[in-house]
């Protein structure tokens, strides 16, 4: 049953919900993930049922997104047979499934968006801290490679997975507190984007800092050329050009004459994306499995001569194309559009507002897209995929609101 609560309260679920988003701060490190047959699960995955069991609203979903997102994990798991180990994957994808589901059943308020958000911002904010320390302590070549504060769990590619949905959804709680003249939670988020922004240039991950790009530019098109807005983007520039300035010129110059004089992991990314397509294509029904495809991957690259069996693809659409098949692919991209779907009967005064959110829970389905032409692993991002959640339950809400409050 759907709970009822007014924009000021907290829900029920939005409890749960903001409960298991800070409990995503243990993710960021192996002493905390539990160990399951080789596999580190994520500890919020643990009290995910739990969560599910006292509010029991995660069929609340929408049929039209809940569909494709059902077709695509029944493809995936077939397809994910093939695999060496079968249900890594399926277990893997299939947590995310729910994960979503559940963030995006959440959301009953306005309330429990700005809860839920705080801790995935929290997240970002406690790498953000461990990045800017390790940037103090850490010189010489180690340094230029980037500064990675997942050592042991993850690389650079999955430590921007944890910080860019939070800094996303700082900024826009930023606009909001500032809107309302909310200082001291604004002035808090101010200092987690410094910490998240100089983390993300320590890094040297330039996916990490596409995805920055993209954070700003959605911005900008949401709040328009207005005095708050100005503001704000004012911060977000003088805080990059910091981080480039005080704390990364090294890494990033670096980076630059990488890019600009032709770098080998970049040519290997495009040859990667291009033949994980041509392996898809030539097996369009169930792909080969992403073990075979990894291997696959190593031959066309030339790379086993030198002992290097298996190549990840990192593309995510060419991971899921050529592992699983062309309509797995088709069924995953059709529930992405559905999550973009809009209102079209909404009551007039509430247009504009639902149209600004609306335009939000596109910024982050791009910036889910753009992320995931650099790495797979965002399928099983809690970070990225709640936040999906996140975003479009908190836009279904608001629409349901706008007609009952009309009524």
């Amino acid at each position: 049953m759907r709970q009822q609560v007014n924009s000021a309260q907290l829900s029920n679920s939005g409890k749960w919900a903001f409960i298991l988003s800070l409990l995503l701060v243990f993710s960021i490190s192996a002493e905390y993930r539990v160990v399951v047959s080789g596999l580190l699960i994520h500890p919020f995955l643990l009290a995910l049922p739990l969560a599910i069991f006292f509010t029991g609203d995660i069929q609340s979903v929408s049929n039209r997104v809940t569909i494709p997102l059902f077709v695509f994990f029944f493809l995936f798991s077939v397809g994910s047979l093939q695999n060496d180990n079968p249900l890594l994957e399926i277990f893997k994808v299939g947590s995310s499934v729910i994960t979503f589901l559940f963030f995006a059943s959440s959301v009953k308020s306005e309330k429990d968006f700005r809860w839920i958000s705080w801790g995935f911002v929290m997240v970002a904010f406690a790498i953000g801290i461990i990045g800017f320390s390790l940037g103090q302590e850490i010189g010489g070549g180690k340094r230029l490679e980037g500064i990675n504060s997942l050592e042991g769990l993850g690389n650079k590619n999955a430590q921007s997975l944890f910080t860019l949905p939070g800094l996303f959804l700082g900024v826009w709680l930023l606009l909001t507190y500032i809107r309302r003249t909310k200082w001291v939670a604004a002035g808090t988020l101010i200092v987690a984007i410094f910490f998240i922004t100089v983390q993300l240039f320590l890094s040297a991950n330039r996916s990490g800092w596409l995805g920055l790009a993209v954070i700003f530019i959605s911005f900008f098109f949401y709040s328009g050329f207005r005095r708050t807005t100005i503001f704000i983007g004012a911060g977000i520039i003088f805080f990059a050009y910091l981080a480039i300035e005080k704390y990364a010129s090294d890494i990033v110059e670096r980076k630059r004459e990488q890019t600009v004089g032709g770098y080998a992991s970049d040519e290997g990314r495009q040859l990667l994306m291009k033949e994980s397509f041509l392996v898809g294509i030539a097996h369009p029904i169930l792909g080969i499995g992403k073990d075979e495809l990894h291997r696959e991957m190593a031959r066309r690259l030339r790379v086993n001569r030198i002992g290097i069996k298996l190549v990840d693809t990192h593309f995510l659409f060419g991971y899921i194309f050529g592992a699983t098949g062309l309509f797995a692919l088709l069924a995953f991209l059709f529930f992405l559009l559905r999550l973009m779907d809009k209102e079209r009967l909404v009551p007039l005064y509430s247009k504009v507002q639902l149209d600004r959110i609306h335009f939000m829970v596109i910024s982050f389905v791009m910036l889910f897209v753009i992320r995931s032409i650099f790495s797979r692993e965002i399928l099983y991002s809690p970070t990225f995929i709640g936040g999906l959640g996140l975003v479009y339950g908190y836009y279904k809400m608001k629409a349901r609101n706008a007609w009952s409050t009309s009524q």
